[in-house]
């Protein structure tokens, strides 16, 4: 920092560290895929989006994807400014509650949550002088396994089959968010996990693997 010229004021350094990171990039005529953090005020905590946007000289919307991993409010802020975002809140498979404000008596259950989560904000679409968007684009989604409470134990349970709820929400339409119609389907898929390719998958209700196929039999093919 002294070398530089920068005395204390550690978002300088970071910016300083971003712009060479983006000389890097534009050589490899890559982007950057960069957290929330270098563009709002606050972030971080349990309550959801709450920092005000500052943005990033360093990491203009033409070269850098934001992922959001604090609160949905902070993926409409980076649309609205014109970044393209990737959503990570709510799609943490080793919370107990991957949305703020809900709970879930199983852990299992968790799949329900991560299931609603929208991840591309409704907004109004606003045009530039050359008729184009201003709007960045929702690029869709990242299921996260954090490991500080996860060894070869329990990481696959506590992966499968959770991230594929995430999955079929990704790759859905919008309209497709129930999770009661889902649940037959995660059911069925989870016990293909562990019969057919041995994962230990963990369940998703009060059910067997051979009740479920005795139910649905094999005409649910996913």
């Amino acid at each position: 920092m002294r070398e530089i010229g920068i005395s204390g004021n550690y978002r300088e350094l970071e910016e300083y560290f971003y712009h060479r990171i983006q000389n890097i990039l534009t050589k490899l005529k890559r982007k950057a895929v960069a957290w929330e953090e270098p563009f709002f005020n606050s972030s971080g905590g349990t309550n959801g989006a709450h920092g005000a946007w500052i943005g990033s000289r360093a990491l203009p919307k033409e070269t850098t994807i934001i992922e959001i991993w604090t609160g949905a409010d902070y993926m409409e802020e980076a649309m609205q400014q014109g970044y393209d975002a990737i959503l990570a809140y709510g799609f943490y498979l080793d919370r107990q509650n991957p949305v703020d404000g809900l709970s879930s008596w199983y852990f299992s259950d968790t799949w329900a949550q991560m299931y609603t989560v929208e991840p591309e904000p409704l907004l109004p679409t606003t045009y530039n002088r050359r008729g184009k968007s201003d709007r960045g684009r929702a690029l869709g989604g990242e299921v996260s396994m954090w490991t500080e409470m996860v060894d070869e134990s329990n990481i696959e349970s506590s992966i499968w089959p959770r991230a594929a709820a995430v999955a079929e929400r990704l790759w859905s339409k919008r309209q497709v968010k129930d999770p009661a119609l889902a649940a037959p389907r995660l059911s069925h898929w989870r016990c293909r996990l562990v019969q057919r390719y041995g994962i230990r998958a963990g369940p998703i209700w009060s059910d067997s693997c051979s009740a479920v196929e005795q139910k649905f039999g094999t005409s649910l093919h996913l």
